[in-house]
């Protein structure tokens, strides 16, 4: 049997303890776990927590390197584990942290960043301590982790080893975290996807990185990693057509929406946007958070900045005249125009656009006809299939017309004023 404590005492011994974990449960405070792969950033985002709102952070690797400084038998297991690059035992983690979080003084909640690293730690923890509120899991991409362990390394790093080490940490955590889907706010889930909507078309927005990248899948991977919401890539066929200096791929922090002037005829590139779908309607009626409540005319933004202090406007037709008193809202409707509204209409506020995929795909598809019924379906369907073998054997200057004329085409297409 182990020993009983009460609350907490300086540990000489590996026998493992019963802690009272009755003050820290009466205390109810919110619990989160901060976890995620190594180079995520945990412990910034843990201090950033900490500072705004007032919870105690506990960093797991902080506390455990603390804890190896000592000159008890626990600390010479850790410090030897550190050194030989081991994990350290499950059941140490546990005591320590429960150590930490029986001397915690917040009354604000506490934030474990680091934890936990596998299922038996996540078990442990609910059986012996308690419930976690909610689990912010960071991610980002692999080639940027590794990107990141070779600038903070002193010597050269092995890809494939560093590579092999980040996807065993990252199933271990997933694994650990497999029970708690619910919740789980994931960074993983935000990373977009993204789409080709214009070949041949370049968005001359501000870059926000650039590189060069010998595939589509490398510019993807490098978007991602600087959370780009849409990128240039200029494939190797049309190398030709670029300016010699200029870099193939192209992240944009903001994506092209509607038919911009930004967005410009170039052979040497092909646009990609997590924002496909750019000339549908993505919403019904939201509001935009601008309101003239406080003075007639004088509209103002949530953040109480004056709409003078911008240039941009959308008002619709006769708006923002309004004819009833009430009308001190504004709403951006279906047709992207401003407009008046009462107040006390409920509406979603709209906060973002979110990515979305597009209707129609800027690659032309093998299309399989001989399944359709409809004699004018199949029709267009063969002219299609046609379409694609002429534009799949075609120079990438042909490839650029076909596309040039087809988005040209599309613009007067009756069927999109449906």
């Amino acid at each position: 049997m182990g020993l009983s404590f009460s609350c907490f005492d300086k540990v000489d011994s590996l026998e493992r303890i019963r802690y009272d974990m009755r003050p820290l449960k009466e205390k109810g405070l919110p619990i989160v776990w901060l976890c995620g792969q190594q180079n995520t950033g945990k412990r910034t985002h843990g201090n950033i927590i900490e500072e705004k709102i007032g919870c105690e952070h506990i960093s797991v690797t902080h506390m455990l390197r603390s804890e190896g400084t000592k000159d008890t038998e626990r600390g010479h297991v850790i410090r030897q584990s550190l050194n030989l690059k081991k994990s350290i035992p499950d059941r140490m983690v546990l005591d320590i942290l429960k150590e930490h979080l029986l001397k915690s003084p917040t009354k604000q909640g506490i934030v474990i960043s680091n934890f936990p690293k596998n299922a038996k730690q996540a078990d442990m923890f609910l059986k012996e301590i308690g419930n976690v509120s909610v689990i912010l899991y960071l991610y980002t991409d692999t080639p940027f982790l590794i990107e990141r362990a070779q600038e903070r390394s002193e010597q050269e790093l092995d890809e494939e080893s560093l590579k092999k080490n980040i996807e065993t940490a990252t199933k271990d955590i997933k694994t650990a975290l497999m029970k708690f889907t619910a919740k789980i706010e994931n960074s993983e889930r935000r990373i977009p996807k993204y789409y080709k909507v214009r070949t041949c078309y370049k968005s001359t927005l501000s870059m926000i990185a650039w590189t060069n990248t010998a595939t589509l899948k490398g510019c993807t991977e490098f978007a991602k990693s600087r959370n780009a919401l849409a990128f240039n890539f200029s494939p190797q066929e049309a190398a030709k057509y670029r300016q010699s200096y200029a870099r193939n791929c192209q992240a944009l922090g903001c994506p092209e929406i509607g038919n911009s002037s930004t967005l410009v005829i170039d052979m040497g590139y092909d646009y990609y946007t997590a924002y496909g779908n750019w000339n549908r309607d993505w919403y019904k009626a939201a509001y935009i958070g601008l309101d003239d409540i406080e003075e007639e005319g004088n509209f103002r933004t949530v953040t109480d900045t004056a709409i003078r202090c911008f240039r941009y406007r959308a008002w619709g037709p006769g708006h923002p005249i309004s004819k009833h008193g009430s009308e001190d809202c504004v709403v951006l409707d279906s047709d992207r125009m401003w407009r008046v509204v009462p107040c006390d209409i409920e509406l979603l506020a709209l906060c973002e656009f979110y990515p979305v995929e597009p209707l129609e795909m800027a690659e032309f598809e093998d299309m399989t006809c001989a399944n359709i019924s409809n004699k004018r379906k199949k029709k267009k369907c063969n002219e299609s299939k046609d379409l694609a073998k002429l534009y799949n054997n075609s120079t990438r200057k042909d490839q650029c017309a076909i596309m040039n004329y087809l988005d040209h085409d599309d613009d007067h297409d009756p069927e999109n004023d449906e």
